[in-house]
């Protein structure tokens, strides 16, 4: 097997992969085009086997260099000159990545093993900058100003080749509030180049202590974290996760343009069953994709969020096998207590996920309970019920395909959250916030009304909630 990698690296490095052919790699292991395929599946199938043992040795040899027991300059000094020999005595790799940025980097992305490779070279550079930056700033070797330029243009990653942006994915959290803050901080321990588009007190903390996730499933701290209020700093990145408050949609989808190159994608993990449509016209149907998240996280306090367990899932549109969202897929299935699964039917998912979180949104609201206490009286778990049951109704005639066993489902898996389990429109309420209810409930009620479904629960649900829409209500002047 060796031996066939061997020839064909020469091959795809001296043709590139669309001048490649399997039958010359074929006659020179004499072997047969079948063989070759019965193992890698195709022709592209071999040259991601390729990529990968060409980056699977350039990585182990980096691991010889030790250069944590360097100081900082002598460090890049050597890691410089190893890449510059490494470089100019295997010319094929440099032919390669070539190819690859002809490709725009989409076969990397394919490869969840050359990911898996590149995160600690990755992390190591990033950890190499950061004693650079703190010895030069000890020594006052720089000004200030020196430094704020050097950390500019190391965060630049859009001006590196796409080859090199497929390895470290650019991300771009639109909305760090609970959720987004909570994928940004999975996915930037797993390697990838977040930043954090924030605002207020949370922004400020965000920027002078990192960011925290508490709870019982794996606690973080990240510092520092790249955070800003202005998208325009960020530039172009690969993936926005778009994460804002439904109420705040149009206002983020023209403040979020500075973050969209040729090729970003943008994930919306927004409640309800609007935000693909709302984003659209910002975007273009090719670029936004949809998903749902199920995990329950809130901004603490600034810079801090809680995470009680639970889950931790996203599903999201599979895109037809799209590179941004497989390398976004890869890049999840590497970290940790968050998974992400690509799904071909992601309507589906999406109204699923409004039946069950317009319901327990409005019990937990409406009651000022967690969910152990609603699942654990039998006049609030019937309520809970009937909640589900209309929007399963209210689905249907909609011309949406609800699964009979649903309600069901989503009954046993509230009574199997944690106890203390709160929507976060139940939060805001408490904090005196604004509301996604016209989206959830008001939306089950608006929906019902335009296709003659009853809907008395969810009715009384939006009109008893209806003041707190906008956020606690001015008080009356006497």
């Amino acid at each position: 097997m060796a031996d066939i990698i061997e020839v064909a690296t020469h091959e795809f490095s001296e043709k590139g992969l669309a001048g490649a052919r399997i039958n010359v790699i074929a006659e020179a292991m004499r072997t047969s085009k079948r063989m070759i395929y019965h193992y890698f599946g195709s022709k592209e199938g071999l040259y991601v086997a390729v990529l990968e043992e060409a980056y699977r040795r350039i990585r182990a040899i980096e691991t010889d260099l030790h250069l944590d027991d360097l100081a900082p300059e002598d460090a890049l000094r050597k890691l410089v000159g190893f890449t510059v020999d490494y470089q100019w005595a295997n010319p094929d790799f440099i032919r390669l990545v070539m190819t690859e940025n002809i490709h725009r980097g989409e076969y990397l992305a394919q490869s969840k093993a050359i990911r898996q490779l590149n995160v600690p070279a990755i992390e190591g550079l990033r950890l190499l900058y950061e004693r650079g930056a703190d010895r030069a700033a000890r020594h006052h070797h720089r000004d200030d100003r020196a430094l704020r330029a050097q950390v500019g243009a190391a965060r630049r990653v859009t001006a590196f080749p796409p080859s090199f942006r497929r390895l470290l994915m650019h991300i771009a959290i639109m909305g760090s509030g609970g959720v987004g803050a909570y994928v940004g901080a999975r996915l930037q321990a797993a390697g990838e180049q977040v930043s954090f588009i924030a605002r207020g007190a949370h922004l400020q903390a965000l920027q002078a202590d990192g960011l925290r996730i508490e709870g019982a499933l794996a606690p973080i701290h990240l510092a520092p974290v790249r955070a800003t209020d202005d998208p325009a700093q960020v530039g172009p990145v690969d993936l926005i996760v778009f994460a804002v408050k439904l109420g705040d949609t149009e206002a983020a989808a023209r403040a979020m343009q500075p973050l969209i190159g040729p090729g970003t994608r943008i994930l919306t993990l927004q409640n309800g069953i609007d935000s693909v449509a709302l984003l659209t016209p910002h975007a273009g149907a090719a670029a936004v994709r949809g998903g749902a998240i199920y995990v329950s996280a809130v901004i603490d306090r600034p810079g801090v969020i809680r995470s009680p367990g639970g889950l931790h899932t996203i599903v999201a549109d599979a895109a037809g096998g799209d590179p941004v969202m497989a390398a976004f897929f890869a890049a999840c299935d590497r970290a940790t207590a968050l998974d992400a699964k690509p799904s071909n039917a992601v309507d589906t998912v999406l109204w699923e996920k409004f039946i069950a979180l317009s319901s327990l949104s409005a019990t937990t609201s409406l009651l000022r309970a967690p969910m152990g206490l609603i699942m654990g009286h039998p006049e609030t778990r019937a309520l809970q019920r009937q909640l589900i049951d209309e929007a399963v109704v209210v689905g249907r005639a909609a011309g949406q395909t609800v699964r009979d066993n649903l309600a069901d489902e989503i009954m046993a898996k509230l009574a199997a959250l944690p106890a203390g389990f709160r929507s976060s429109m139940s939060e805001d309420l408490e904090r005196g916030k604004p509301l996604e209810l016209p989206w959830l409930s008001g939306r089950v009620h608006a929906l019902g009304l335009q296709h003659g479904v009853p809907t008395p629960a969810h009715s009384t649900a939006y009109r008893a909630l209806v003041l707190y829409q906008h956020g606690q209500p001015a008080p009356i002047a006497r």
